[in-house]
């Protein structure tokens, strides 16, 4: 988180940190395959009323076209709240975006470098079905 403060001050980007309950619901700990569905669907829940009152036009998270046909519980949670993946929507692969190459095809459509890549959920695929507490 320090680093994203960080770029925030640089850019001086608005900040607003969102404390999530998911750790408080039993469908989350108990990490069933779907975990990620009730993980986004917390986070989802507390930015939509944030956005409605800063009369924000659009919610984004990460999902990408490398994500395509995958199964992806959490865009559920996004279409619930019609959430938009800008990066899926116009075709960018995870290997894309998370690039920062001068030749990428970040820097050639958008000019500018990102500054890292997305950080990996707090829990793993492998994990499915073994509780939080385990």
């Amino acid at each position: 988180m320090q680093e994203a403060l960080e770029i925030a001050e640089k850019f001086r980007f608005p900040v607003r940190v969102v404390r999530t309950a998911e750790f408080e619901n039993p469908d989350y700990l108990s990490n069933p395959v779907n975990r990620c569905y009730f993980c986004k669907h917390e986070l989802f829940g507390q930015l939509a009323p944030i956005a409605r009152a800063e009369k924000f036009a659009v919610i984004a998270y990460g999902e990408n076209a490398s994500d395509n046909g995958d199964f992806r519980p959490g865009a559920q949670a996004a279409a619930e709240f019609q959430v938009r993946a800008p990066l899926k929507e116009v075709g960018l692969t995870k290997s894309e975006s998370a690039s920062c190459r001068p030749n990428s095809v970040c820097r050639r459509r958008t000019n500018r470098k990102w500054p890292a890549s997305a950080r990996a959920s707090l829990r793993r695929v492998g994990d499915a079905g073994k509780a939080a507490d385990d």
